[in-house]
């Protein structure tokens, strides 16, 4: 127990640090590249990034698959298993890199008709494409072995290899882009240090794991049907993925045009650097909650989902409430007046990224547990909601059409299936006490967020002039939010429990 806290913590920690160097890096190469090759850029780059993630369907969950067929023996120090199951691993994803390449070059003729502008000539549009599609076959070649390393609770080493491996990729697509402002030459450099990341990775795993290079018996076929059953049902999952997070700039730049994507991809890129820091935690709890269902009761289990979904719910409200007040200001300073998008839009950006973050804590139990099975179909339900809605919508009400198709179909999908499916099969309860949970924090939400904006828009009347009146606004705002959010939940036995942390760590230290 003691070496499982102290992995996740330490997964946590170095993924939290490096992840916000990473993102400040991020936003000085997305304002370069607004600067020298312009909003149509930004939009092109979405679009052909939800192309590859369409793509991305062919691995089938594989990944998801090992990695939780890799829990048990990594947990009872079985070589020889694991030696087998990452045998069978290297030659999936071989397959894997093959047929996405195959599919990304039948594709191809397809890709101009997703993307509505004048600028870019179709010849232009292919050879862009193809960067795209070169680097995530190479990613596929060696990606096994990263898994491993995730999978036995020492994430802070991949986090620390891709920190190093970001900083030198950003700054090179950043100088390579200010000089020259040659977006091709900015993809050729992304090729390259995908490549040399996966050896990096490569050796870094052999070097942990030394008798990867032994020989490997063939996995027993009920290893196989285990592993089968469980990518089948991950299909599904990851079609539900691709096709509710994956098609949004294809459709805004099909409705709307590149330019409207690009502004919506800088708007994503602030959203999405945030939402990382919610991420962060949960990813790097999922494989030690792996580990913890394996071996814990299932009182040890409830109290466990209670406090994760506290801590899920505290940050979720924060940042939100956050993002909504704050997002457009900093667009506006970083980016520049002419990538501004409607209030209405923010909000329902934000809306968005407010449900599907507040679902990190059941959903991932729900994965750490192996339970795929049980929606698989949910997913595709979900996927034909989203696209439907979002195409009707969008005629209607352009970016914010789109956005509200994926809050509805989030809402109709996953958002209902999860924790019912989690609390039917780990807590053997009723999902009811989930959502009832869920509606009084999402109450708080609502309520904080609306006392936010008339003391910050309306009695002080906040409007920040410069970066540092922002930042100053941006510090004033998160205090008040949290000291709200605090007051509401001070009464929890919850909130006991990590000032309880809190505390023993201070004594600790002392």
């Amino acid at each position: 127990m003691a070496s499982r806290k102290k992995q996740t913590l330490k997964n946590i920690t170095v993924a939290f640090f490096s992840n916000i160097l990473i993102y400040v890096l991020s936003l000085f190469t997305s304002r370069v590249i607004k600067e020298r090759l312009g909003l149509d850029i930004l939009g092109l780059n979405g679009v052909l990034a939800n192309v590859i993630s369409i793509l991305s369907l062919t691995e089938l969950g594989v990944g998801g698959a090992i990695t939780f067929a890799l829990y048990k023996p990594l947990a009872h120090q079985n070589r020889e298993l694991i030696k087998s199951i990452m045998a069978f691993y290297k030659k999936a994803y071989r397959i894997i890199a093959l047929a996405v390449a195959v599919l990304g070059l039948v594709l191809l003729p397809l890709v101009p008709n997703f993307i509505k502008s004048s600028e870019f000539s179709n010849k232009y549009i292919y050879v862009v494409y193809l960067l795209f599609l070169a680097n995530s076959v190479l990613s596929y070649l060696l990606v096994y072995k990263r898994t491993l390393i995730v999978a036995d609770q020492k994430n802070y080493v991949i986090t620390t290899i891709t920190l190093i491996y970001t900083y030198v990729l950003k700054i090179s697509q950043l100088v390579a882009v200010y000089f020259t402002s040659n977006y091709i030459l900015f993809l050729v450099i992304q090729i390259v240090s995908t490549l040399v990341y996966n050896l990096v990775i490569s050796f870094v795993c052999d070097k942990l794991y030394p008798f990867l290079k032994e020989g490997a018996e063939k996995l027993p076929q009920e290893h196989i049907q285990i592993i089968t059953k469980k990518v089948k049902a991950l299909f599904f999952h990851s079609l539900g993925t691709v096709i509710v997070l994956g098609t949004d700039n294809i459709l805004i730049s099909y409705f709307c045009g590149i330019t409207e994507g690009g502004r919506y991809t800088s708007y994503l890129s602030i959203i999405n650097m945030i939402g990382t820091i919610v991420v962060i935690i949960f990813d790097n709890l999922r494989d030690s909650l792996g580990n913890f269902l394996v071996t814990e009761t299932r009182e040890r289990k409830r109290e466990l989902f209670n406090n994760l979904f506290f801590m899920n719910q505290t940050l979720v409200a924060i940042f939100s409430i956050c993002l909504w007040l704050l997002l457009t200001h900093f667009v506006q300073f970083w980016f520049g007046a002419d990538t501004v998008l409607q209030n209405y839009v923010v909000a329902s950006m934000v809306l968005c990224f407010y449900i599907q973050k507040s679902m990190l804590a059941a959903g991932g139990m729900k994965s750490s547990a192996g339970l795929f099975e049980q929606d698989r179909f949910v997913s595709i339900y979900e996927s034909c909601i989203n696209l439907v809605a979002s195409i009707l919508l969008a005629r209607k009400f352009g970016i914010m059409g789109v956005i509200l198709g994926t809050i509805i179909s989030t809402l109709a999908g996953p958002f209902l299936a999860q924790p019912i499916i989690l609390f039917k099969n780990i807590f053997k309860e009723n999902s009811i006490k989930y959502f009832t949970l869920y509606s009084s924090y999402f109450s708080r939400f609502l309520l904080i967020l609306g006392v936010s904006y008339f003391l910050f828009h309306h009695v002080i009347g906040f409007i920040p002039t410069n970066i540092f009146s922002f930042l100053l606004e941006a510090v004033l705002l998160f205090m008040f939010v949290c000291i709200c959010w605090f007051i509401s939940v001070a009464w929890k036995k919850e909130t006991r429990y990590f000032i309880g942390l809190v505390k023993g760590k201070v004594k600790r230290e002392k």
